[in-house]
């Protein structure tokens, strides 16, 4: 069984890459064009064209990045398959969030150490049907669709759903209900599929957000926002049909970051010594494991990307 989990960028960032996961350049057709958070570099171009995968090669949505985020990379996956070597699962994840699947303390590299490595992906996958985030509750009874009026994209999901009525008109009012409820929080679209389970998936959203990346071009990154949720849907359907989904934590940036202000600092040790009070809780496990992981190995990741992109980066960490 062969894995492959997309880990998709849009900036110079560590590089995490080994036999599972493929750094993916989400944009690649818009790299001399104004990106998120200003404009690239020449020497930020040369890196993301020297490390990553471009998401812009064969049958491809790049130039859609602005508005479609990180699904131009799914969508270069789905038709360009071969180019992974035709894994049997494939998957989604970013360089400021990762699936945290096991913990191993003796791994030699951060990807290892978090359980992104083939031997404990495909355990973890023997007799499931995918891999996701935990579902999380939106708090204060909030729903998708309050989440969406609040971010200003109710029109975006009324639109999507919509366009699933004749999409999918067998599960249509399903979505709908799930987009009402209040126990499908978003999954950061973070998954992990197996092969045909994915390409039904590539199906079933891309014929939604196209046409709506289109009509609301004026939006900026709100049909990425929306698809986002719309796979949170999508992966609380599977649920409910009683496919047999692992539900998994991640890492991300802040989980990851080390204290640097007073106010970081202060923070980090009050959530420490809160946790130290119950030394048997799960809460005080998963915090040292996190302290571990992010000293012992994301800081060795850290430091060779600095070293590499950034010199004068690189010797403040040493310091």
């Amino acid at each position: 069984m062969s894995v492959k989990i997309l880990c998709v960028y849009h900036k110079p960032a560590p590089l995490l890459k080994n036999e599972v996961v493929v750094p993916v350049h989400a944009g690649r057709a818009l790299l001399a064009q104004q990106v998120r958070g200003g404009v690239l570099t020449e020497r930020d171009a040369q890196w993301l064209k020297t490390y990553l995968q471009g998401d812009n090669e064969g049958d491809n949505v790049s130039a859609l990045n602005l508005q479609l985020n990180e699904l131009t990379a799914v969508y270069w996956a789905w038709k360009n398959y071969d180019k992974l070597g035709n894994p049997d699962y494939i998957g989604l994840m970013h360089y400021r969030r990762q699936f945290w699947i096991k913990t191993d303390l003796q791994a030699s590299s951060y990807l290892e150490a978090i359980g992104c490595r083939c031997s404990v992906v495909e355990e973890a996958l023997h007799g499931k049907d995918g891999i996701s985030l935990f579902f999380l509750d939106f708090k204060k009874q909030k729903t998708p669709r309050l989440y969406l009026r609040k971010a200003g994209g109710e029109e975006v999901l009324d639109a999507a759903l919509r366009l699933l009525d004749t999409a999918d008109p067998r599960h249509a009012a399903e979505y709908r209900r799930l987009a009402d409820g209040p126990h499908t929080g978003g999954m950061r679209n973070m998954f992990i599929f197996p092969r045909d389970r994915f390409f039904v998936f590539c199906r079933w959203l891309f014929p939604v957000v196209l046409p709506l990346a289109k009509q609301f071009r004026g939006m900026g990154r709100m049909v990425g926002i929306v698809a986002e949720v719309l796979t949170a849907l999508y992966l609380k359907h599977m649920q409910e049909q009683g496919l047999h989904i692992m539900q998994t934590d991640m890492l991300d940036e802040e989980a990851l970051a080390f204290p640097v202000s007073f106010g970081q600092k202060s923070k980090a040790l009050r959530r420490f010594l809160a946790a130290k009070l119950l030394p048997f809780s799960a809460k005080y496990r998963r915090l040292e494991e996190i302290r571990r992981i992010r000293n012992g190995f994301w800081k060795d990741t850290l430091d060779g990307f600095y070293a590499q992109y950034d010199e004068n980066r690189g010797a403040l960490w040493k310091k």
